[in-house]
């Protein structure tokens, strides 16, 4: 059933129906009970077989507002679903005001070739997945098409994941460029280089490091509780004394946190101390898959996995990174 309600001098209408929350503003009260009582009626003709003739735009739109909003990617997946609906945008669909059940396999396949003379591999694999949720859920939520045409468009080859390890001389060369001072940190750059290095000692993510509070690290027992993260779950993290050294040197903000980076600031820090530092192709997440060879040398895989967060063993994989040297010589 639609509800309506005043609200600063507009009449706004709900609809709640068959796993639709949908609401909007209008003028009168007349408008908002037409769109709902269209709405519902769509919704039960999509029930009874019939497919109502929803555009691509208003699924992204939906699906920003129904089902993007719940997750932690939530701002990626905003701009992406924004940028498709654009028409100022270079990654505009040219067919976002189609009916989706006109929107043919061969359609999307054209997108994915024109989008890869702009981008690379990962990135059209990674904006398809998101394409393919809201093909998904039109699907099996909202009644808007029958079957997913994406489910037959070839994915373009993923790209080898990266190998990169940080090294020593890698290390030495960010502290010196970012001022770095364990006793003292005082700028915004000595916090990126803490952060950089925590994440070394720990394998926490970038987002996960700048977004803990004292109330959620032991510093006792040596534990960063990460209440909620990139899986949705929630996990402990061992503490390395360096680490905890690092923690007490950072300090507690006045919000709690040991961090007042954002992670844009850090992003665009960590380039300019990289590219001062004369460091070249190391991205920050390259910490996290450093940590987790160097963790794995120290606990068993399912402890490992417990750590890093890392619900399935073969994502697992492409964070370990081993020299087979130094294997040999275990079984020597």
């Amino acid at each position: 059933m639609a509800t309506f309600e005043s609200r600063g001098g507009l009449c706004r209408a709900r609809v709640r129906m068959r796993g639709v929350d949908e609401s909007r503003s209008f003028r009168t009260k007349a408008q908002a009970q037409a769109w709902a009582y269209q709405l519902e009626q769509e919704l039960r003709d999509s029930a009874s077989g019939m497919l109502a003739r929803k555009t691509l735009r208003h699924a992204l739109e939906l699906y920003s507002k129904s089902v993007s909003v719940r997750k932690r990617g939530r701002r990626w997946e905003e701009i992406r679903l924004t940028a498709w609906c654009s028409d100022t945008s270079p990654s505009r669909i040219d067919f976002v005001d189609m009916p989706m059940c006109d929107i043919s396999t061969k359609m999307l396949a054209d997108l994915r070739d024109k989008m890869l003379m702009r981008v690379s591999n990962a990135t059209v694999i990674r904006e398809f997945n998101l394409l393919n949720s809201v093909f998904e859920v039109a699907r099996k939520e909202w009644g808007y098409i029958r079957t997913n045409p994406l489910k037959d468009v070839k994915r373009p080859t993923a790209p080898e994941h990266r190998k990169r390890r940080v090294f020593a001389d890698d290390i030495e060369r960010i502290c010196i460029a970012a001022g770095w001072d364990e006793a003292s940190i005082t700028t915004k750059s000595q916090e990126v280089c803490a952060a950089f290095l925590l994440a070394i000692e720990t394998a926490m993510r970038q987002g996960e490091l700048l977004g803990i509070t004292q109330k959620n690290v032991n510093l006792k027992k040596c534990v960063a509780t990460l209440p909620r993260t990139k899986n949705g779950s929630s996990r402990d993290v061992p503490l390395s004394s360096y680490a905890v050294n690092i923690l007490i040197a950072l300090g507690v903000k006045d919000d709690g946190r040991f961090f007042s980076l954002t992670s844009a600031t850090c992003d665009a820090l960590f380039r300019k101390i990289k590219k001062l530092a004369g460091v070249e192709d190391l991205h920050f997440h390259d910490s996290r898959r450093e940590a987790t060879t160097r963790l794995s040398k120290k606990v068993d895989v399912l402890t490992l996995a417990r750590i890093t967060g890392h619900k399935d063993l073969k994502m697992l994989l492409t964070y370990y990174e081993t020299d087979m040297s130094d294997v040999a010589k275990l079984l020597s």
